[in-house]
């Protein structure tokens, strides 16, 4: 793990994230589709990046979580208090879903201990040095902030599959259709079983007529 020898400036000292710990599909797409909507949403002009979609990390709890990039404490409080509104407003039980804000990668935190921790509080001389040789050498990657059509559409298939793998089943509200990825097996154990219900039968009494001789 590359981050075991250096952590870059932004990752140490500025990086914090909205962490929204959506609880289903529903309550995931819901949540997306509220910040694409914004500024229509809750009227805030505050920009949300950030991704939402599911979690396979054993180290993590739930199936999906949403995350919001904030540069410093600052922006991630403005940002919390955006996300809230949306949460409370535009998702279904949204007020159930609970919101946090954390410091850096948990993948970072694992090796480096916790962020209120000696670590996380400056960049030494030669961690700032080895930083400006790598920007020397490498140039900056410009990528775009949006996904095409087809990669959303994939993603969004494959949170679905996600999601029925656990018995989560809101993707179906969420689309208004019936369960298309469930392989339906013919079963066999519904077999209804005719039992005749006897009744109990009579008993005839013998009548012994009584011969001559006997008393």
């Amino acid at each position: 793990n590359c981050f075991e020898h250096f952590v870059p400036e932004f990752c140490k000292l500025r990086c914090y994230k909205v962490v929204i710990k959506t609880r289903n599909f529903l309550h995931a797409m819901s949540f997306r589709n509220a910040v694409l909507a914004m500024p229509h949403t809750v009227g805030s002009l505050v920009p949300l990046q950030g991704k939402v979609g599911k979690d396979e990390r054993d180290y993590t709890d739930g199936h999906f979580n949403g995350f919001i990039y904030c540069d410093g404490l600052e922006d991630a409080r403005e940002k919390y208090a955006v996300v809230r509104q949306l949460l409370d407003e535009h998702v279904p039980d949204g007020k159930y879903i609970p919101v946090i804000i954390k410091r850096t990668c948990t993948e970072m935190e694992q090796i480096h201990g916790p962020t209120d921790g000696p670590f996380w509080q400056s960049m030494t001389k030669e961690e700032l040095d080895f930083q400006h040789l790598l920007e020397d050498i490498y140039e900056g990657i410009k990528r775009s902030s949006v996904q095409p059509d087809w990669l959303q559409n994939k993603v969004i298939t494959d949170m679905m599959r996600w999601a029925n793998i656990f018995g989560d089943k809101s993707w179906m509200e969420y689309f208004g259709c019936e369960d298309i990825l469930t392989m339906k097996a013919v079963t066999y154990h519904e077999v209804k079983e005719v039992v005749e219900k006897r009744k109990p039968s009579k008993v005839k009494k013998n009548k012994h007529k009584s011969r001559k001789g006997e008393k």
